[in-house]
């Protein structure tokens, strides 16, 4: 049955479960996941399942340019997968840790987005507070944070400690990406930025997504010297085409956004 919201395609499948509505949409090319909102929670090309589809997503996988190779990875958040996907495709010796509130959310990611039944990716079914307060049995090179619900934002955010717990399942070296939505709560979002700034003291670069009120925010291991810009750049040309995405014109924004921040 079709959820209450008009979508501009074919509602393949709708159910609710104790967050509220999910809703899977198919167009003529993408398969897209809603949680009861216009807003698409995931999207995935219907020809090529590992690609990126949804520009948050591809500066979110920026980051990958500006650090070494990951071998663990934590995901803060499910979706249809297309983040985790894309991480289990392109490294092949990689493992992949999510975090996804909602076993429905995880359900439908198999069922209906193709997300592998791989030995290299583990699913906790929790809230992601409760997993960062656990002890860790290792330290991650990246985490990616996209924690959202039908609403926006993802309470877990506005936890005090939340982004310091999320620095200290970092090992050396390692860095934190998140997915911010700028819409409305503009008092939220700037305590959010100040505890991400006083976790990573400062270390931080922030690239709003072209026409979206999203932000992307990357938390490093250090801001990034003249020596690494040179290495993304290297990376960005060859990597990009490997992954169908225009990872140079984000490296620009990016360091154009580090020589606004000097």
């Amino acid at each position: 049955m079709a959820g209450a919201c008009s979508y501009p395609g074919t509602v393949l499948f709708s159910c609710t479960d104790e967050h509220g509505p999910i809703d899977i949409v198919e167009e003529p090319t993408t398969r897209s996941m809603h949680f009861g909102t216009i807003a698409r929670q995931s999207t995935m090309y219907l020809a090529d399942p590992n690609a990126l589809v949804l520009e948050y997503t591809r500066y979110m996988a920026g980051t990958l340019l500006l650090v070494d190779e990951p071998r663990r990875i934590l995901m803060l958040g499910l979706g249809g997968g297309s983040l985790a996907r894309f991480m289990l495709a392109q490294y092949a010796r990689c493992r992949v840790d999510v975090v996804e509130i909602r076993q429905r959310v995880v359900d439908l990611a198999h069922g209906f987005f193709y997300l592998p039944n791989d030995l290299r990716l583990s699913i906790h079914v929790m809230p992601a507070e409760r997993f960062l307060a656990a002890p860790q049995a290792c330290q991650y090179d990246l985490i990616l944070v996209d924690l959202f619900n039908g609403h926006g934002m993802a309470s877990a955010h506005s936890h005090p400690t939340f982004y310091a717990q999320c620095r200290q399942c970092l090992a050396p070296g390692g860095a934190l990406t998140t997915n911010l939505w700028t819409g409305g709560r503009r008092a939220a979002l700037r305590q959010i930025t100040r505890d991400l700034y006083t976790a990573f003291s400062g270390r931080l670069l922030d690239l709003p997504v072209a026409g979206k009120q999203n932000t992307v925010l990357y938390a490093l291991p250090a801001l990034p010297d003249r020596r690494v810009w040179s290495r993304a750049r290297q990376r960005a040309g060859a990597w990009g085409e490997r992954a169908g995405v225009d990872f140079p014109a984000l490296i620009r924004a990016l360091e154009q956004k580090a020589v606004q921040l000097r």
